[in-house]
């Protein structure tokens, strides 16, 4: 028979074994419940710390949603949702077992018992409930209303058992392809289910990735503080379009980045007025607790995103300075750290086929195409020869860039595009008024047909090579340039008029002219001018290669200039226009005392 006093032990016993229903909203509860133990910002909870989670905390309770996907930065506070959620569902419902996945067992193990098994301890209604045996040790906790377990998928096994209720599944990046699959299968047959995706970004067409598409796709939005219009606040920046983070790289005289004097240029731009928002914790926080998600509605799908731009407390310095070293790193040839700078920090899919480029294309919206340079010292243009391809339904055609200069470091870019037959680039020429003899054309492609066209019209004919540096006596002294001296090519040569014409060629350092175009952008800044309506294959054309480091055949490293693009025909002719400068000894000279240097008359 039992005591009295047994009878009130069994009767705590099973009362302690009651969740108690909430009857309070998940925000509340947890801002009286939750204590957040190892939390490096604060083991208090409190929304506004995190302004961005109060939907996803919204949605636990909310009847239409089942699935929440929170794509987000490192150190957004996003694992610190999964944390309360479990320890909501546990004091507060009166069943359905909870499963939390981590990428592999380990990761899992460790995290459980640094955090997540203190966070439940200190959880009052989840330590009412814990059974006395339970420890960091094992991450499984047999409750008398249900089991929690907390485990890595790496082990498919894992993951090939009875149903779940709720399901949390942390840093999906990292799974094994199909595990995403296989843990959908766990609650697909649970009508009350909830799942949980909590990540930094993926890669393009990943299991993530997949998952997220099909949810309601939220950004984060802030408003500016001057206009006050909502925005998605983000890292990347195009130069033709306002919005995101600005800043000048500036580099010391070793060539590593001055981080310091980066820093005194960085600001967000609103993509509204273009106020310029610069790093300043306490608005940045103010900005953070008027944002929202576009949607206030609840679907069945729920995903939302943000960059750690809108993370208050990354200095926008963190995000340059990660990012310049992504970029850094990459053309060393390790892609590693930028396909980690865009999951952790933008917490955006990796895109193998995008590539970042350093040297932005700079457009002017004060000038159009076909504005020259009144102040002019020198109009040029330059051609690069394509034979076509007749599997694309392509004929021969040729791209040309007309430029003015006044000195190596101020042009403007004065057409660009592509014509179609040697009249054609003849009428061009005369149209902007080009002194022949400041025509350049690439011999590399049907070279014969070339050095017939330069005869025909009086241009030069120029040819790519390997080589860097070739000797020029100039006076008494002998000097390196980056082209050839001339050399007279017969273009009939084989033929009955052979030994009639001759036609200069001149070879061009293919390395060297595009570190000259290099420098030149950088130096001149905005004095390398490039008007707002240039046409999108110039565009594409500029971005289309850049300078890697890569590893010679004797074992030492080289920095190297590689075509990512398919296209680089405008690049190649802006490429051009730096050896023209050069070829004519720009320095300050009026233009009718420019020639091309060593010029002499065919000895024919």
């Amino acid at each position: 028979m039992i005591s009295e006093e047994g009878h009130l032990w069994l009767g705590q016993e099973f009362a302690n074994a009651i969740p108690e229903l909430a009857d309070m909203g998940v925000i509340e509860w947890a801002a009286t419940n939750i204590r957040l133990v190892g939390s490096v910002r604060s083991e208090r909870f409190d929304v506004e710390i995190t302004p961005w989670l109060r939907k996803a905390y919204e949605a636990i309770d909310h009847p239409d949603v089942k699935i929440m996907d929170l794509v987000m930065p490192a150190q957004s506070g996003k694992s610190a949702f999964g944390e309360i959620l479990i320890c909501y569902w546990i004091a507060t419902k009166p069943s359905g077992d909870c499963q939390y996945n981590w990428p592999s067992d380990k990761v899992g193990q460790d995290r459980y018992r640094r955090r997540v098994f203190r966070i439940l301890e200190a959880c009052p209604p989840v330590k009412k409930l814990m059974p006395r045996e339970c420890g960091p040790a094992k991450p499984l906790i047999s409750f008398k209303h249900l089991n929690f377990t907390m485990q890595g998928v790496a082990t498919g096994a894992n993951l090939e058992s009875e149903s779940i209720t709720l399901q949390i599944n942390e840093e999906g990046h990292d799974w094994k392809k199909g595990r995403k699959k296989m843990a959908d299968n766990r609650i697909s047959a649970v009508w009350n289910s909830t799942q949980a995706n909590i990540s930094t970004g993926g890669i393009i067409g990943d299991d993530l990735d997949t998952t997220y598409k099909g949810s309601s796709r939220e950004n984060w939005e802030e408003p500016c503080d001057e206009c006050g219009e909502y925005q998605h606040f983000h890292a990347k920046a195009v130069d033709d379009k306002l919005g995101g983070l600005r800043y000048e790289t500036t580099k010391q005289d070793d060539g590593i980045y001055d981080f310091p004097a980066i820093k005194e240029t960085i600001y967000y731009e609103c993509e509204h007025c273009g106020h310029k928002m610069f790093d300043n914790y306490e608005l940045r926080r103010q900005r953070s607790l008027k944002g929202r998600y576009p949607n206030p509605r609840f679907a069945e799908h729920i995903g939302l995103h943000m960059e750690q731009v809108s993370v208050y407390w990354i200095p926008y310095l963190n995000i340059v300075q990660q990012k310049l070293e992504a970029i850094s790193a990459m053309r060393r040839g390790d892609k590693q750290p930028w396909i980690v700078y865009i999951q952790r920090s933008e917490g955006l899919f990796y895109d193998a086929r995008y590539r970042p480029h350093l040297q932005g294309l700079k457009l002017n919206n004060e000038i159009k195409k076909t504005e020259g340079l009144a102040e002019r010292k020198l109009r040029g243009m330059t051609v690069d020869k394509q034979r076509g391809r007749i599997s694309a339904g392509e004929t021969p055609h040729y791209w040309v860039i007309i430029r003015d200069w006044i000195s190596p470091m101020r042009s403007r870019l004065v057409w660009e595009g592509r014509r179609q037959t040697d009249e054609d680039v003849e009428e061009l020429r005369k149209e902007f008024e080009v002194n022949p003899k400041h025509v350049l054309v690439d011999s590399g492609d049907k070279a014969n047909d070339v050095y017939r066209m330069c005869l025909d019209y009086g241009y030069a004919s120029i040819k790519g090579s390997g080589r860097e540096f070739w000797g020029h006596k100039v006076g008494n002294k002998r000097t390196q340039r980056i082209y050839s001296p001339i050399e007279w090519i017969d273009p009939f040569f084989g033929t009955a008029k052979a030994g009639i014409h001759k036609v200069p060629l001149i070879h061009y350092s293919k390395h060297q002219i595009r570190d000259r175009l290099e420098s030149i952008r950088s130096l001149a800044g905005e004095r390398f001018e490039i008007p707002s309506n240039v046409s999108k294959y110039y565009q594409e054309h500029m971005v289309s290669e850049e300078k890697q480091e890569m590893e010679m055949r004797d074992g030492s490293s080289k920095m190297v200039w590689i075509q990512e693009a398919k296209r680089n025909d405008l690049f190649v002719c802006e490429c051009y226009q730096t050896l023209l400068v050069d070829l004519c000894g720009l320095k300050n000279l009026p233009e009718d005392d420019l020639e091309l240097v060593e010029v002499q008359k065919s000895p024919v």
